[in-house]
């Protein structure tokens, strides 16, 4: 197993902080909780031409076991801990299993998920550790600190330093998932974000990131979320671009946009997403992103890509269906010759109790013949949980 530097020295921190309030410390120990979840996810790929390791057809299941402790508070401080193992249930060929969980490779393997110290208040909330993240260009988990801040009502503050990304999930695992540990001096990734929220339905967000030596990212998005009556409306718009510190590299950009309209349960969208003529989104992405809508979209990062999709939602009791379908025209080669790739994707969802669940992902895949390095492909993943 890794050893988290950086998070277990946040837990030694807040020991020896505690030392003089052993016996509230105790209170907050016992009155901690443990959470956790029991999955078995699989997942086949059938292509129509077999082109690398990464594009061939594979099969395998894979079982994980996850427990989170989260202490009670003290101070405002808490403490959360948490692994996940995992362990390759059957493959059709060997190390079909590795494809999603790098490094499994038909065995067994444990990781921390989360290691972080928490603090929290009705204004601030700051995290040191491993944790999970949910903003432009730095998602999964990440090594770091984030702090966010409401000094006022309409007004939120963020900032974030991490020093490596990882994804420690059910269905997937891959630990060092970029070269921000590899950024020259070793500095890692920080990012300031300011939304202001100038009415209940209306939020604007400036952000910057810099990776020292490397690259920086500048952005903004505003976002609109309203109901009229029993219908919703909404949408955003987020535009992005990359300056790369790097010599020989191309600056990155990006155009992110989307309406939707809701009613009687169905929930309609349609979007577009753009990128840069020379470098695609460049460096962006080395964080993470939760810019792409599909299950794979591995066109979307290209350059000079252009996509527009579709999306229907609509759940019924405890039945949830939601389906995309979208075309990306692409360049492999700055200048290089215009490509296209679609894709047609569902995510299936059933609550069978509160407590178990099971997903259901087909996905397809139409490449350009005229590619050479892409294929047709038909991909389906399953995936059933028990959360406890």
């Amino acid at each position: 197993m890794k050893t988290i530097k950086l998070s277990l020295a946040a837990i030694t921190i807040a020991s020896m902080y505690t030392l003089a309030n052993a016996d509230s410390f105790a209170e907050a120990m016992q009155g901690g909780k443990v959470t956790g979840d029991v999955t078995v996810t699989y997942e086949m790929r059938d292509q129509k031409k077999e082109l690398n390791s990464y594009y061939d057809n594979s099969a395998s299941a894979v079982g994980s076991v996850e427990l989170i402790y989260k202490t009670g508070k003290f101070y405002n401080f808490s403490l959360v801990y948490g692994m996940r193992g995992y362990h390759s249930l059957w493959e059709d060929n060997k190390n079909d299993s590795s494809e999603r969980f790098y490094g499994l490779n038909g065995g067994s393997l444990a990781e921390t998920s989360f290691a972080y110290l928490a603090y929290d208040t009705d204004k601030v909330h700051a995290k040191i550790g491993r944790q999970e993240l949910n903003t432009e260009w730095m998602d999964e988990h990440h090594d770091g600190v984030s702090i966010y801040v409401t000094p006022m009502e309409k007004l939120e503050l963020e900032l974030i330093w991490s020093k490596e990304h990882n994804r420690i999930w059910s269905r997937e695992l891959f630990i060092g998932n970029n070269d921000i540990n590899k950024v020259k001096k070793n500095a890692g990734l920080y990012k300031v974000g300011v939304t202001l929220k100038p009415t209940d339905c209306l939020k604007v967000k400036g952000y910057a990131l810099n990776a020292p030596d490397y690259y920086s990212i500048y952005g903004g998005k505003v976002t609109l979320d309203k109901k009229v009556g029993g219908i919703s409306i909404g949408g955003f718009a987020h535009y992005m671009q990359t300056d790369e510190e790097v010599a020989g590299k191309d600056d990155g950009e990006m155009i992110d946009v989307k309406a939707y309209v809701g009613i009687a349960g169905y929930t309609a969208g349609l979007g577009y997403i753009a990128t840069g003529k020379d470098a695609g989104w460049g460096s962006a992405a080395t964080g993470g992103e939760n810019v792409d809508p599909f299950e794979e979209g591995d066109q979307i990062y290209a350059i000079d890509s252009r996509t527009t999709y579709v999306t229907l939602s609509k759940s019924v009791g405890d039945l949830s269906i939601s389906a995309i379908y979208g075309i990306t025209d692409y360049r492999n080669t700055k200048g290089g010759k215009e490509f296209s790739k679609s894709e047609l994707c569902a995510w299936i969802g059933y609550s069978f109790t509160k407590e178990l669940n099971l997903s259901l992902i087909p996905t397809f895949n139409f490449a350009d013949d005229d590619d050479a390095t892409q294929t047709d492909m038909f991909q389906f993943s399953s995936t059933l949980t028990y959360k406890f």
